[in-house]
């Protein structure tokens, strides 16, 4: 899938490893009214095998866990519909409260 233009936040992580290579990334989305933040658009580069992009992608939630402690949110949330996201974010203290879920989108 293709992010549609205009629609990362300023916020967000992005992990290159020590020979310049883009391994990982995420944004966050910050509520100005509530201490709730959403990580959104995940994503880790395919050519870098599994277990280089799980190590990556640890560093890349502890980085954006960092921003959110930073800026005084204190819930983090992110969807995902793959069981190995799931597992992963399992692992790293996320809690699964829905399942067989469909995120929509509308440009408006």
């Amino acid at each position: 899938m293709i992010i549609p233009e205009g629609v990362l936040p300023n916020c967000g992580s992005v992990m290159v490893g020590d020979d310049g290579q883009l391994l990982s990334a995420a944004w966050l989305y910050m509520d100005n009214s509530t201490g709730v933040a959403w990580m959104a658009w995940m994503v880790s580069n395919p050519e870098i095998g599994p277990i280089k992009s799980a190590k990556s992608l640890h560093v890349l939630l502890g980085a954006i866990e960092e921003l959110c402690k930073e800026f005084h949110y204190e819930c983090l949330f992110t969807m995902s519909d793959r069981k190995g996201v799931g597992h992963f974010l399992n692992r790293n203290g996320f809690i699964a409260n829905h399942s067989g879920m469909t995120q929509y989108f509308k440009k408006v």
